[in-house]
């Protein structure tokens, strides 16, 4: 897979510093057996299976990531561009 890297593991919210998982998912049809029933969560068991199966890849981003998750978000990327600071703004 172009410019994607194996991932080795999966752990659902570590504490630690380093690398994280947002955004978003693409999967191929396969990725259904590696899902339970009604009360199976993607985050969990089926992604550390994935990892562990030698079956999961990630892009790594090394620019700007701000999550948009609560409107206090919103407006913090909203004042960084009212006040000419966007990181993200990168055409003149």
């Amino acid at each position: 897979m172009l410019g994607a890297s194996m991932v080795r593991s999966f752990e659902e919210k570590p504490t630690l510093d380093g690398w994280v998982n947002a955004g978003f998912c693409i999967f191929e049809p396969g990725v259904l057996d590696y899902l339970g029933g009604d009360e199976c969560v993607l985050e969990r068991e089926p992604l550390a299976r994935l990892a562990a199966d030698h079956q999961l890849a990630a892009f790594r981003h090394d620019g700007f990531f701000f999550p948009v998750d609560t409107y206090r978000d919103y407006r913090a990327l909203n004042d960084l561009w009212a006040a000419g600071e966007a990181p993200w703004k990168v055409w003149p």
